[in-house]
């Protein structure tokens, strides 16, 4: 991709933020990409270690029992690395990525 094409993407916001590492530094500027506009993916190794560092920063209105279900729903059934456990799951009928 040519540089002019990349800018112009980066002022549009057309592309997507890949932040690698969602500790102190990692996690902050993941959200602050979101809040900005743009398309914003995380990596981590550790998701407790990073669900952990979000629930400081998200207010308390924002935060609930069923966000918090949901994050865990998706660590232990709709699992990103391995393979999904559709069959246990509660959103099976529903889901559009179905396995």
């Amino acid at each position: 991709m040519m540089k002019t094409e990349m800018l112009r993407k980066i002022e549009n916001k057309e592309i997507v933020v890949g932040v690698v590492g969602l500790g102190y530094v990692g996690l902050p500027l993941a959200v602050e990409k979101a809040k900005a506009g743009f398309k914003t993916i995380g990596f981590d190794v550790q998701p407790q270690k990073v669900e952990m560092a979000l629930w400081k920063i998200i207010p308390p209105e924002e935060g609930s029992d069923f966000c918090h279900r949901l994050v865990l729903h998706g660590r232990e059934v709709c699992t990103a690395r391995t393979q999904p456990y559709c069959d246990k799951c509660c959103l099976n009928d529903i889901c559009k990525k179905r396995i």
